[in-house]
């Protein structure tokens, strides 16, 4: 019985010290996946000659958790156009919006609503 009381004010004691060196060894960790986001050079563009930017260190977690993407054509600063390029979603690729049917035939299924 000793021993459970000895484990519970260990506890009592130690509660204060865990979260603040968790919290800075999160917060360092953050940062280093920030700057592997930025130095990666898949995220390079090279006709605008910029790199992706990180402007808050939560955004590893943020992109994880993504499920739907929502946009609309307002908002576009260039010509006022959007074109859908490509999207890989679960190895599936989502980028010319076609298919082939077993019978041969070419299908589109990618709509604009």
């Amino acid at each position: 019985m000793e021993i459970f009381f000895v484990f519970l004010m260990s506890v009592i004691v130690f509660q204060v010290m865990i979260p603040i060196s968790l919290y800075i060894s999160m917060e360092l960790v953050r940062v280093g996946q920030a700057y592997f986001m930025i130095r990666d050079d898949r995220m390079f563009d090279k006709s605008s000659n910029s790199r992706f930017q990180c402007r808050a260190l939560n955004i590893n977690e943020d992109l994880g958790q993504i499920k739907y993407v929502f946009s609309d054509k307002t908002g576009t600063l260039t010509e006022n156009k959007m074109e859908f390029q490509c999207a890989s979603i679960g190895g599936i690729d989502y980028s010319n919006g076609k298919d082939i049917t077993d019978d041969g035939k070419q299908t589109t299924w990618f709509k604009v609503l």
